[in-house]
């Protein structure tokens, strides 16, 4: 298809007289360096304006003052033009157009995408998992990637912060948790929304060597006289690098109670690792992802069941007494 050329002020004017349908045009001595020179299927638009008449012609070759030329573009009409008509590069509607489309990047949910008909256009599905471009005639898949929504560091504050902190300078909410004897959950809470309501989030796990059990997720939380109390949700490391999924019930942030469940998850990284937690207004729910936008049920139970919670947060907990844990929270969706 080729690649429409630029350059800045290309303007000078016909060299002799053409007729409506010539196929090559030439401009003043000189004056063709000012201009594109187009190779291959390349090719540049000028505008040829005698004060009366505009016509656009395509140029797909040059040959120092002489262009090669395919006339009557983007709905002009042929017309002969003589000795000193001006001819210039100029923005066209069609032009900028194209390079908006061809350049361009959109992002609408996937099914509302547009036709393939424009290569090198971006395709970003605000609910997908694959950037796609456009090749012509289809949209190639690339990826995978992540919608995410940005969490907001100023809508959390701490529970049992000890030696923790947040950093936001390079994206997400970074959640570093020092190393400590025991359980230790470093959570940041904000209120939960109204029920129903579902959080997704997406969180990078970063531990290293560790001789405990490091430990990432989501939590519900009870304000007021049952501050205390904490329902957990996450995935962590145990013994021969496997992955275990937990719901757990927590009487304080340091104190375990009782599990809902305990089980192997993976064998493989988690990154991100996509945690869900809904409240229907009848069951606490909780789901997984590898993806990010299909999600699996993995518990139901009463939204009273130990707790009821009106907060929401997440939380790293080391679990180690030599190696500090750190999890980035880089998305936090609430609907």
């Amino acid at each position: 298809m080729g690649i429409e050329l630029w350059t800045n002020n290309a303007k000078s004017t016909l060299a002799g007289d053409i007729t409506n349908s010539a196929t090559s045009l030439t401009v003043g001595s000189g004056h063709g360096s000012r201009y594109p020179n187009p190779s291959g299927t390349d090719y540049f638009f000028v505008t040829l304006d005698d004060g009366v008449n505009i016509e656009i012609v395509k140029c797909t070759a040059r040959s120092t003052d002489v262009f090669t030329v395919t006339r009557a573009q983007q709905g002009t009409t042929g017309t002969a033009f003589t000795t000193g008509t001006l001819v210039e590069l100029r923005p066209t509607k069609q032009g900028l157009s194209d390079l908006q489309l061809t350049s361009g990047i959109t992002s609408v949910a996937y099914a509302s995408r547009s036709a393939a008909d424009k290569p090198g256009r971006l395709f970003l599905p605000s609910d997908g998992f694959v950037i796609e471009r456009d090749t012509g005639t289809a949209y190639a898949p690339w990826g995978p990637i992540y919608p995410l929504t940005a969490p907001v560091d100023g809508d959390f504050v701490w529970i049992n912060q000890g030696g923790a902190s947040v950093t936001t300078t390079q994206g997400g909410i970074y959640l570093l948790g020092p190393a400590t004897a025991g359980v230790s959950m470093r959570i940041r809470k904000k209120a939960a929304p109204s029920p129903p309501y579902t959080i997704t989030a997406a969180i990078l796990p970063i531990c290293g060597r560790s001789s405990g059990y490091p430990l990432f997720g989501l939590c519900w939380r009870k304000s007021g006289a049952e501050a205390q109390l904490n329902v957990r949700f996450g995935v962590y490391q145990a013994s021969g690098a496997l992955l275990r999924l937990q719901l757990a019930k927590m009487t304080s942030a340091t104190a375990f109670s009782a599990n809902y469940f305990d089980e192997v998850y993976s064998s493989a990284p988690l990154n991100p690792l996509w945690l869900q937690i809904s409240d229907n207004n009848t069951n606490r729910i909780c789901r997984v992802s590898r993806d990010g936008q299909n999600f699996i049920q993995v518990h139901s139970v009463s939204r009273t069941d130990f707790v009821t919670a009106d907060e929401v947060g997440f939380f790293a907990d080391a679990g180690d007494t030599t190696y500090d844990v750190g999890a980035n929270l880089i998305s936090w969706k609430e609907t």
